[in-house]
């Protein structure tokens, strides 16, 4: 394991909780609740939630339109390629949302359909591959 880029590239250390988001990106809701302790890119800024906050929560809710524009008003840069989000800016942006328990409450409700989705996903890749072995096998 070479790890010389790690020491050298500024990476970021992220913990279970913190949220990530891509600075450069964030105007398309780059980002997310980490889930593990790790590092990031420095091109990510890395927000420790407070105790009265859902990270997973915020999450979904900074990839809600009304977040994904006022992420767009408030990046600086000439052109879409090189907009940024830095933190005294983002930190800037009002978010409204309830108390924790109910942004605990909607933060796994949004995950039980991510998970959902994915399974979909995941079988109608499996009939898709069982459809072209069927037509295949039919033609041959």
């Amino acid at each position: 394991f070479d790890n010389s880029s790690i020491e050298n590239g500024n990476y970021k250390c992220v913990v279970k909780g913190d949220i990530a988001y891509n600075s450069m990106r964030m105007w398309q809701g780059a980002c997310g609740a980490s889930a593990l302790c790790g590092l990031v890119s420095p091109a990510y800024t890395v927000v420790v939630p407070d105790e009265n906050t859902d990270s997973v929560f915020y999450e979904y809710a900074f990839k809600t339109s009304q977040m994904l524009h006022s992420f767009r008003k408030h990046s600086q840069g000439l052109t879409s390629d090189t907009w940024n989000l830095k933190f005294p800016l983002f930190a800037e942006i009002e978010v409204r949302s309830p108390c924790l328990p109910e942004q605990q409450k909607i933060g796994a409700y949004f995950r039980s359909l991510d998970a959902l989705l994915s399974a979909r996903r995941e079988e109608i890749g499996k009939l898709q591959q069982m459809k072209k072995a069927l037509l295949e096998r039919m033609f041959v």
